[in-house]
């Protein structure tokens, strides 16, 4: 019986996996941010460097700071793989090294049988750093 249940164990153990790219954002921290007076200086040591940046011709700078997570699991009775996606995005509009504004967005996606449909995916329409 103990044999049985430590392969059980296993089988379910290794139908599992967790794939983070980014960076965890804090939303206490967020919270910290102050339109107008915070400094790109004091975002940068209150989050650390951006994922990418854009730079606008305006003079406008706007740092992405994101993470994007996919949790992968083999449903055992069923035989299926499953799959959510998790999306954070953070992004903050700075003008003469000032946080002009900022926007929070999560995107979450569902599938029960990713092998049979397309991979959730995140688009975005900046440019990686």
């Amino acid at each position: 019986m103990r044999q049985f249940l430590i392969v059980m164990l296993a089988s379910w153990l290794s139908g599992c996996a967790t794939i983070q790219q980014g960076q965890p954002i804090d939303p206490e921290k967020v919270s910290q941010i102050q339109r107008g007076i915070t400094t790109q200086g004091e975002l940068a040591a209150l989050l650390g460097d951006p994922s990418m940046v854009e730079e606008r011709s305006s003079g406008r700078r706007i740092l992405i700071y994101q993470l994007m997570e996919s949790k992968n699991k083999m449903n055992f009775w069923s035989g299926k793989m499953e799959q959510t996606a998790k999306g954070f995005a953070l992004h903050v509009l700075i003008l003469r090294d000032l946080v002009l504004d900022y926007t929070m967005t999560e995107r979450q996606a569902y599938a029960e049988d990713p092998l049979s449909q397309p991979t959730p995916y995140f688009p975005s329409s900046y440019t990686q750093k």
